[in-house]
């Protein structure tokens, strides 16, 4: 096993909690509130990532046949989380 950069919070460890800007901001959000964008900016909405717990990195598999279970969990996974994101913009 050899450990990589987390793909999810890109190395970071966190990420802002999708429910704040899984929409989209505006820039007038932030204009209309600039307390708000400090709050934004300062991390206050940031959670740790679920990926990699916070660490920053991840273990991948040097063994072929454990790289390929390893992918198809993430499939199964990125799979799910697209058909809850439709469910969700679908009003569901």
């Amino acid at each position: 096993v050899t450990l990589v950069v987390c793909t999810t919070c890109d190395g970071k460890g966190s990420y802002v909690n999708p429910n704040i800007d899984r929409n989209g901001i505006d820039p007038q959000d932030f204009h209309d509130d600039p307390e708000f964008f400090a709050d934004y900016r300062s991390g206050m909405f940031d959670l740790p990532c679920a990926h990699c717990e916070g660490l920053r990195v991840i273990p991948v598999p040097i063994d072929e046949a454990m790289r390929k279970q390893v992918q198809e969990g993430n499939d199964a996974m990125e799979e799910y989380y697209s058909e809850v994101q439709a469910e969700i913009d679908f009003g569901a």
